[in-house]
């Protein structure tokens, strides 16, 4: 009876061990998965912060250009508006000249 029950109780603790082991290594299988999913979430993550950072780039770039364009189309305005200013003030000196040359003559 007693060595029934030790044998019971043998039996009992090899099935713990086995259950043991076999935890063990699910235990160590979930970890390597976690892993591996962690590597592709952070693959994932990084690829959409490379095209983030493309997309935000071109748009700046786009801007910038746009901006360049309307301050180069404002530095024209203002190239034609000292032009003009500069050819009236032209006409003013030589109406003035003549004037005087007339005067003097």
């Amino acid at each position: 009876m007693i060595e029934e029950n030790l044998e019971k109780i043998r039996k009992k603790e090899e099935e713990a061990k086995k259950l043991l082991e076999e935890a063990r290594v699910q235990g160590a299988k979930l970890i390597e998965e976690a892993k591996e999913e962690r590597e592709r979430a952070i693959d994932r993550l990084r690829a959409e912060m490379n095209e983030l950072e493309k997309r935000l780039l071109s748009e700046a770039e786009e801007k910038a250009k746009k901006k360049i364009e309307e301050m180069r189309a404002e530095n024209e305005k203002v190239l034609d508006a000292l032009s003009k200013n500069v050819q009236k003030k032209k006409s003013e000196a030589v109406e003035l000249i003549l004037k005087t040359l007339s005067s003097g003559v």
